[in-house]
């Protein structure tokens, strides 16, 4: 699948998790499907925002932009075939490709169900407007539920503060947002943070 490559980027690779043959199961970013159909993870873009500790795409500045005329003209009809009915836009950081909202909208035109997978630092409201109208739903990560916890993993503090403002943004806009909090032996339980500190992410 053809990438635009960004300065410094030559790579030229997109990445889905195929689900199993015969059920697809759920995985990590929440949304699962029943079979017959099955869900695809789409990464549109290599380049990120932020330098988490845990990316398990090992994500930096640089790297390639999938082409939308490409996703368009030759995966969705791929997808639609192998009976994808819902997809995850992941990255990199997806809110950074400039081509999100008409690369989910093309998802949409053709049937499928569309998540994207954020750290929603970089959240742009007529990002969060499209995707409502879109019937989008933002799975947002977080790694811990104050700027200290949450800036082990990001390795800077401010970034909390940034993701929950944008995610309160985009519940009041109605899009749907979720927050992944992956467990680590580093990662603090709720137990062990008070609740008045976890904030709400839900409308």
């Amino acid at each position: 699948m053809p990438f635009h490559p960004s300065p410094g980027g030559t790579r030229d690779r997109s990445t889905a998790r195929p689900p199993n043959q015969a059920q697809a199961a759920s995985c990590y970013f929440r949304t699962s499907v029943d079979p017959p159909h099955r869900k695809a993870l789409i990464q549109i873009c290599e380049p990120c925002n932020e330098k988490c500790r845990h990316c398990f795409v090992s994500a930096t500045t640089r790297g390639a932009y999938m082409d939308w005329d490409a996703v368009r003209d030759r995966l969705i009809p791929q997808l639609l075939a192998a009976r994808v009915s819902r997809v995850t836009l992941t990255g990199g950081e997806p809110t950074m490709h400039p081509g999100l909202l008409p690369i989910a909208a093309s998802f949409r035109e053709a049937g499928m169900s569309v998540g994207v997978c954020t750290n929603a630092v970089v959240l742009l409201d007529e990002q969060i407007t499209m995707l409502a109208k879109l019937e989008a739903h933002l799975n947002v990560s977080l790694d811990g539920f104050s700027a200290d916890s949450h800036g082990v993993f990001r390795g800077r503090p401010a970034a909390f503060a940034e993701t929950v403002e944008n995610v309160k943004r985009a519940a009041k806009a109605c899009c749907a947002p979720q927050t992944t909090l992956p467990r680590t032996r580093s990662t603090p339980s709720s137990a062990d943070s008070p609740r008045s500190r976890a904030p709400r992410m839900c409308c």
